[in-house]
């Protein structure tokens, strides 16, 4: 007996793209910013917390634009 998800097909593309947008755009720019922070000679705990910190406003950032 097999299940047929095709009917979910639509709504679960449209559901990966929205998590798409909302984790892995905010993590890209943490990485980022981690390693301007890095290069800056930023000490490990600061840059840490702010990293974190910017990933989190971030991705509320994103949440809200896109929900």
């Amino acid at each position: 007996m097999e299940i047929d998800f095709s009917v979910f097909q639509p709504m679960m593309n449209e559901f990966v793209m929205h998590i798409v947008v909302v984790l892995l755009l905010p993590f890209i720019v943490m990485l980022v910013v981690v390693e301007i922070l890095n290069i800056l000679k930023v000490p490990k705990y600061i840059g840490g917390v702010g990293a974190s910190l910017l990933f989190l406003f971030l991705v509320y950032q994103m949440f809200l634009i896109r929900f």
